[in-house]
């Protein structure tokens, strides 16, 4: 009875460890997907923007044309910063964790005013 006892207790215990660990193993994938998706797009953002920026440059340096530019110029002062400014803006919409601590910044500093 003794033995049997802690046969059961044994398959018990390891029967909740399989649960643990394909538990865990199912919130490993969900959040490698969420990486992979958030690194993906600002990938493409980083890509397309300076591939503009690229383009803007090389045509200011063949042509010097006041049309390409006014583009580089635009691409200078438009593109790259937009990057700058929509990294954390991806960021903040993939990653729960920062919406809230930037929710909660901002509810405290409208409190104080």
């Amino acid at each position: 009875a003794v033995v049997s006892t802690q046969s059961t207790g044994s398959i018990y215990k390891l029967r909740l460890s399989r649960d643990c660990q394909d538990s865990i193993s199912k919130v490993k994938r969900e959040n490698q997907k969420q990486a992979t998706i958030t690194v993906t797009l600002l990938s493409v953002i980083f890509c397309v923007l300076n591939s503009l920026y690229i383009t803007g440059y090389i045509l200011n340096a063949t042509t010097g044309n006041e049309k390409e530019t006014l583009f580089y110029l635009y691409t200078v002062w438009v593109f790259i910063p937009s990057n700058s400014v929509l990294n954390p803006l991806v960021y903040m919409s993939r990653k729960r964790g920062m919406r809230d601590y930037v929710s909660q910044k901002f509810r405290s500093i409208s409190r104080r005013e």
